[in-house]
């Protein structure tokens, strides 16, 4: 179990776009994508293992992890060390 889920401000920047995105076609939806979203980012604080390495792992020589939600993929690293789990594309 990790201590926090630090989302960056890039990515919280792609997920505000594609929360308009959304939003622009469907408000319903659009609520219902970002709190399920958000649980499922939540949830990595205590199952952060049970996401499979990205491939993206072997481009930038460290271990990436990746959750699918929906049709977006979270890309985030495990920092044992300091017991959080980044989350963003150049975390």
């Amino acid at each position: 179990m990790m201590d926090a889920v630090i989302v960056t401000p890039e990515s919280e920047k792609n997920i505000e776009h594609a929360f308009s995105y959304i939003y622009d076609r469907s408000k319903c939806n659009a609520g219902k994508w970002i709190r399920g979203l958000y649980h499922e980012i939540d949830s990595l604080e205590q199952f952060p293992h049970r996401c499979g390495l990205a491939p993206d792992s072997t481009f930038v020589g460290e271990e990436l992890r990746h959750l699918f939600y929906k049709s977006h993929r979270v890309i985030f690293r495990i920092e044992e060390k300091h017991r959080i789990v980044r989350i963003g594309p150049s975390c």
